[in-house]
């Protein structure tokens, strides 16, 4: 979500500078900071920027610069004239001093004609273009920092599925090593020939179901495909790869809770390690 986008263009006697610059965060924290005679385009401009950005910490600034002399005010030079031989016949006729007219002249109404602030509704329109052009440069800086981001979510994921695939072996052999183990203890306080082997083989399965983690992986095996399949997939999808990312960071958790070997406890480890990856790099996905 981190990006930055830009434009300028001249509206009348000004010209715009709309810059827009988001960071992460997990819901949309949107401040708009514009001149006060843009104020009515504000809710606008903020249903622009927020189907735009979706979500993030973001900041608009909006700025202006007045161009030649259409934006200054203007003085009606006839009736300054008008104001200062009438001031003069009237000081003249009671025996005052008719100088320093010209400040007092432009104090009167309607001799200075203040700057018109506000936008038409041409200029209005040429505003909110300017906005649109400033948030699909904003997109397309994020989409170009996205390919690269998606690119090391799916090497994340990718890591993933290897190390899931290396428990295959200490699977199988901490299995064997614990019937030895049992069978081992026992003989150590039992006579091997009053054992009921039967019986034995029966607690051992009932012992070994609990370490099964055959549901957990293939549930894990699901997660990290749908993971993939969102990633691919058009529109937002930022709280959803998130979700995902909880349920993965479950079945590793139980993997590890289960492992009840060095091995496949250390595999879990570094599967942690890029789940945690993953986990702060989907904080930067619309």
């Amino acid at each position: 979500m981190t990006g930055f986008g830009k434009a300028e263009g001249q509206i009348g006697p000004r010209v715009f500078a709309i810059e827009i610059r988001t960071l992460n965060s997990k819901q949309l924290d949107l401040n708009v900071r514009m001149p006060g005679f843009l104020r009515e385009r504000e809710m606008v401009v903020r249903k622009q920027a927020t189907v735009a950005i979706g979500r993030g910490k973001a900041e608009l600034f909006v700025g202006y610069e007045s161009v030649g002399m259409d934006g200054a005010p203007q003085i009606d030079a006839g009736r300054v004239a008008h104001y200062v031989g009438q001031l003069r016949e009237i000081a003249q006729a009671n025996d005052q001093a008719a100088d320093e007219l010209l400040p007092a002249v432009l104090r009167l109404p309607d001799v200075v004609t203040p700057v018109r602030e506000a936008l038409d509704d041409d200029g209005s329109a040429a505003f909110h273009a300017l906005v649109a052009e400033a948030l699909e440069k904003l997109e397309a800086f994020r989409e170009k920092e996205g390919a690269t981001l998606a690119e090391d979510l799916r090497i994340q994921i990718a890591a993933i599925t290897e190390l899931e695939a290396l428990l295959d072996g200490p699977i199988a052999a901490r299995i064997d090593r614990l019937r030895a183990r049992i069978k081992d203890n026992l003989a150590s306080v039992i006579d091997p020939g009053a054992i009921d082997n039967n019986r034995l083989e029966q607690e051992l399965i009932y012992y070994i179901e609990k370490l099964d983690v055959h549901e957990e992986r293939v549930r894990l095996h699901a997660h990290l495909k749908h993971f993939l399949e969102v990633l691919d997939a058009p529109g937002t999808k930022g709280k959803k790869l998130g979700f995902i990312a909880q349920e993965i960071g479950r079945e590793v958790n139980t993997l590890g809770s289960k492992a009840n070997d060095a091995g496949m406890q250390h595999t879990v480890v570094e599967m942690k390690d890029a789940l945690e990856k993953i986990k702060e790099q989907v904080l930067n996905v619309k």
